[in-house]
């Protein structure tokens, strides 16, 4: 998992505790996550599904139409 949570990184550009804050998650459970060794709670793992959902709407639009309203998260 760990790839995984560099991944993370490098598509929203935010450090490792940033993306735990993101997500709503302590940062020792994100690394122990990263790592394969705990799961994330559902609402977690909902968090991170919006802002992949949002990133790829991003990349697929183009500049002069991009969307401007940020994701929700707290949803």
């Amino acid at each position: 998992m760990m790839k995984e949570e560099k991944q993370f990184g490098e598509l929203f550009g935010f450090r490792h505790n940033e993306i735990a804050n993101i997500v709503g998650v302590s940062q020792g459970l994100w690394s122990m996550y990263a790592i394969g060794r705990r799961s994330l709670p559902t609402r977690a793992y909902l968090r991170l599904a919006k802002m992949i959902l949002f990133e790829e709407q991003q990349k697929n639009n183009p500049p002069a139409v991009r969307l401007e309203k940020p994701v929700n998260l707290t949803t």
